[in-house]
């Protein structure tokens, strides 16, 4: 299903590192299996969760590594409960080839949330390229109680700015993010209890065409479950020198 899973609820610390070498270049690809009839099983290249109630320090690093099929994401990271995050994503190429990615599937996601969680989250997205997403190339989803969370999100390349079609091309190995996705998508939900979720982000330096939605995506909203306003979520975002075309 995925091609690396790790899940940890415990204590204690994970230092997980990705990376190529000049010896040995280093390839994910998470195609599935035909189970005939074109079905195909397959999630995610990396998979990596953390949670619990003690304050697990993980931090991750994926650097400089080809990715080239995932039907569900290239590399996806969860944190909740009360653990800490740092997660670090740079100079990789993610183009998808996968014959079936799933709906929304097909680029990377770094996500938090639960409903008593208290989180610390540190991400860096930076100098990668990203093609073939069906649905939002750079996704960072995050919820819960309460959570600090800062990232960066810089200096990637989002599809193919081949500068000869006014829209959005939907051709997989040319996309940046098809099926109405965004290039880069920040999405910050409070749905739990009375707490603060701060999210604070930069979004710099990024090129991204071929986006069937927008080519950078913000929204932050407090809808609680129960339909009481409960807490707080403030997100700020700095944004500058970005270029955004054929969308």
């Amino acid at each position: 299903e995925n091609n690396i899973s790790i899940y940890n609820y415990g204590s204690g610390s994970l230092n997980a590192t990705f990376r190529d070498s000049a010896n040995d270049q280093a390839v994910v690809g998470s195609q599935g299996v035909d189970l005939g009839g074109g079905v195909h099983t397959g999630n995610d290249g990396i998979l990596i969760e953390s949670a619990g109630t003690s304050a697990f320090n993980l931090t991750v690093l994926v650097d400089g590594v080809t990715f080239t099929a995932a039907r569900g994401d290239f590399v996806q990271t969860a944190a909740g409960g009360n653990t800490i995050q740092n997660v670090t994503v740079q100079n990789n190429t993610f183009h998808n080839t996968h014959v079936n990615v799933t709906s929304g599937g097909g680029g990377m996601t770094i996500s938090g949330g639960g409903n008593t969680s208290d989180y610390t989250l540190n991400y860096n997205i930076s100098n990668n390229s990203f093609r073939g997403a069906e649905g939002s190339a750079i996704v960072v989803s995050t919820g819960g109680q309460s959570a600090d969370i800062s990232g960066v999100i810089a200096n990637n390349t989002i599809g193919v700015n081949d500068a000869n079609r006014p829209e959005a091309s939907t051709v997989q190995a040319t996309t940046g993010a098809s099926d109405n996705g965004n290039g880069i998508h920040i999405q910050h939900e409070k749905f739990y209890g009375t707490g603060t979720l701060n999210h604070a982000v930069r979004i710099e330096g990024n090129t991204t065409t071929d986006a069937t939605g927008s080519g950078i995506y913000l929204r932050s909203n407090n809808q609680p479950i129960d339909g009481a306003a409960l807490g707080t979520p403030r997100a700020e975002a700095t944004i500058r020198n970005n270029i955004i075309e054929e969308v």
